[in-house]
């Protein structure tokens, strides 16, 4: 129980110190150490939590693209709409209004989402909706931007 707070606070210290400007990039390496060093410590690999590599490949992908374009049209027509409704605005996306009508840019965020990523079926499907997000940005499409 102990291990559990303390790890509990070890992630709530992390974010405040990424939410303060104070983690360089991304908290993803730190988290991934700690889950790392917490499986260590419980004597549990990656694989008997569930880290193991899709016995079929394309039937991942496909669960992914899909879960992912599901995720991102609930997002986009459901859980956005009501946020803004109860918030009484929609979120400011005016940082990706660069994105209208560039080409250019719009490739490399495409790149930028694409990099990095190594857990197949989550991956594809944040993948996904990123590149929806992306896509409807590019188009002027996207609601509040």
């Amino acid at each position: 129980m102990a291990a559990v707070l303390l790890e509990l606070v070890i992630v709530s210290g992390l974010f405040v110190a990424d939410a303060s400007g104070l983690v360089p990039f991304s908290t993803t390496p730190f988290l991934l150490v700690l889950g790392w060093i917490s499986l260590r410590l419980r004597k549990v690999g990656w694989r008997d939590v569930g880290f193991v590599r899709p016995r079929n490949w394309p039937r991942a992908l496909a669960i992914g693209a899909a879960v992912g374009i599901g995720m991102e049209l609930l997002a986009l027509f459901v859980t956005e709409p009501l946020i803004a409704r109860l918030a009484g605005k929609h979120p400011d996306l005016s940082d990706f209004r660069p994105l209208v009508g560039n080409p250019t840019l719009l490739i490399v965020a495409l790149v930028a989402i694409a990099n990095g990523r190594t857990l197949a079926v989550p991956i594809v499907a944040h993948g996904a909706a990123n590149t929806l997000a992306f896509l409807l940005i590019y188009l002027d499409r996207y609601p509040g931007v």
